[in-house]
């Protein structure tokens, strides 16, 4: 990641960076992988050398509990989404990002790859 960033800063290029976990771990940030993502981000962001102008974060389930709801088993989402919400783990990767003058951006699964009837009317 130090030479790609440090390439995309010589040629005048924003950069940001998309942390993901193994997909085991859940590919993106979660309750049940919260510590382990806050620590690999610190270390990602810790080990760059030049710029760094964002920070994106998925606000997505678990990558094994999305497949299951794009596969169209839909029940899954019934298990995600009835899940205590806790905000706090997002709340300091934004303090962090924000406190190196980091963009944060929030990415998420479009209601367009939910098959039937959940996936129309969107744009595509």
């Amino acid at each position: 990641a130090r030479r790609v960033v440090a390439r995309c800063a010589s040629q005048g290029l924003s950069v940001g960076l998309w942390p993901l976990l193994d997909d085991a771990d859940g590919r993106w940030l979660h309750p049940g992988n919260a510590e382990r993502f806050e620590a690999w981000v610190r270390t990602l962001l810790d080990a760059v050398e030049g710029p760094i102008d964002a920070l994106a974060l998925d606000l997505e389930p678990p990558i094994a509990e999305l497949r299951r709801i794009t596969d169209g088993y839909l029940g899954a989402a019934r298990a995600w989404l009835t899940r205590p919400i806790d905000a706090a783990p997002h709340r300091r990767l934004c303090a962090l990002a924000r406190a190196r003058g980091l963009e944060v951006i929030a990415a998420l699964v479009p209601p367009v790859v939910l098959p039937g009837r959940a996936g129309r009317g969107w744009q595509r």
